[in-house]
């Protein structure tokens, strides 16, 4: 995927002071001979160290007039903010199907379609997997780690679950094992040697043979701070990415 035909608009740029989690811009996506205009957050939903935003915005041409099915309709998306964790998979399926219910829903081409963006740092690894699951199961959800984003540890295994999964030249993706903290301890972790659920999983997300590469590399990552990174070249060789369609 080529990075020069989206021009993006940042819109938010969020820090969590309590938590020390300084959160990147979230970029609004805009298509070939797209502009986006008068941009509008329809719910701002905070909940710990979570925000998930629903956005909307009126794609135009150059001729300023909607690329939309109906000049009522307008564009819709979500992007998610803060620590992967049970609330993200039950408010981003609640936004989904209403994006999706939605009377003024952008139809273009005949293809509707949600853009879900991540910006996570990570969380627990469990969630990870139903937020994938979830974005798996959803028609036309593209899941995209925005520019200057970073998709880590659960988000990372979030992200491999959308259908379509684009990331970008300044994107950041890590895996790494999945771990618990020592009895009585915050600091130090114990790494799990094997984790059948997790390889099953990538296999399914991605296929046989990369999701058990991808597997092993992560496997062999015991850090709650670093891991196994990827950019968008080593992420699409590997079938990480896909085509945006």
């Amino acid at each position: 995927m080529k990075i020069n035909k989206f021009h993006y608009l940042a819109i938010i740029s969020l820090l969590f002071l309590s938590g020390s989690v300084i959160a990147n811009s979230i970029l609004a996506p805009n298509m070939p001979n797209q502009k986006y205009e008068n941009h509008k957050i329809i719910s701002e939903i905070l909940i710990n160290d979570l925000l998930i935003n629903h956005m909307a915005q009126v794609p135009l041409d150059e001729d300023g007039k909607s690329q939309c099915g109906s000049p009522n309709q307008v564009f819709e998306w979500i992007e998610l903010t803060g620590q992967i964790n049970p609330d993200a998979t039950y408010v981003v399926n609640k936004l989904l199907k209403k994006i999706a219910n939605s009377p003024t829903r952008c139809i273009s081409k005949g293809k509707p379609r949600t853009i879900v963006w991540l910006n996570s740092g990570g969380g627990y690894i469990r969630d990870g997997f139903a937020l994938g699951e979830l974005f798996r199961k959803s028609k036309n959800v593209h899941v995209w780690i925005g520019p200057n984003s970073e998709c880590y540890s659960s988000c990372a295994a979030a992200f491999l679950g959308g259908n379509n999964r684009v990331m970008y030249s300044s994107s950041k993706l890590m895996f790494h094992a999945p771990y618990n903290y020592r009895k009585n301890s915050k600091k130090d972790i114990v790494c799990s040697s094997s984790n059948d659920t997790l390889l099953k999983y990538m296999q399914k997300m991605i296929n046989k043979e990369d999701g058990e590469f991808l597997y092993k590399r992560t496997m062999s990552f015991c850090s709650s701070t670093d891991g196994w990174y990827l950019n968008m070249d080593a992420a699409k060789l590997l079938n990480i990415t896909t085509d945006d369609s």
